[in-house]
């Protein structure tokens, strides 16, 4: 029933939806959040500050089911959409380690597609970690066009064998530089 009331208010008003789960107590979120959630397209800034109170609420614990994975996903592609910058922040902040990973991964891949320079400057303020290492290998995926910048900031990759990987490629022929490890 909780979750057929979150469905029928999230396009009407997402903002009072969004309001009305968070106040529920947390054994009757889950369901209305996820459902909430994945109908990000109306408000992604406040999906996305919600997504962050609720994975807050709970710890680091694996997220509870493919559909909160699919609630976490529809709100960070949105978001990258809406304002790539400001989405990034919020992913490599959250503090849940899953989601942040799974955030971090989404968002840059579609800023980097859109926008390369644009993350490679922010990627210039974000301290080497593994969610770093994917956003750029999604930022090398989109500039193998300058050999040179590409080679520069393949060096900055902290895993060796990631770093190993794009050394390769940038060294082999153009069409092995399409292919994802």
């Amino acid at each position: 029933a909780l979750t057929g009331v979150a469905s029928a208010g999230r396009v009407s008003d997402y903002v009072g939806t969004l309001a009305w789960v968070q106040q529920l107590p947390p054994e009757d979120q889950l369901a209305p959040m996820i459902t909430t959630l994945r109908n990000a397209y109306a408000d992604p800034v406040r999906a996305a500050e919600a997504a962050s109170d609720w994975l807050r609420s709970m710890d680091d614990l694996p997220l509870p089911s493919e559909d909160a994975t699919k609630a976490i996903t529809a709100v960070s592609q949105r978001y990258a959409r809406h304002a790539p910058s400001n989405a990034a922040h919020w992913a490599i902040n959250l503090a849940h380690t899953e989601a942040r990973t799974l955030s971090v991964d989404l968002v840059t891949k579609e800023w980097a597609a859109t926008e390369p320079n644009a993350l490679a400057e922010w990627l210039t303020s974000v301290p080497p970690s593994s969610e770093r290492d994917r956003a750029l290998h999604h930022l090398l995926s989109n500039i193998v066009d300058s050999p040179d910048t590409a080679k520069a900031w393949a060096q900055e990759l902290q895993s060796d064998s990631l770093r190993a990987t794009w050394e390769q490629r940038l060294r082999g022929p153009k069409h092995a530089l399409f292919v994802t490890p």
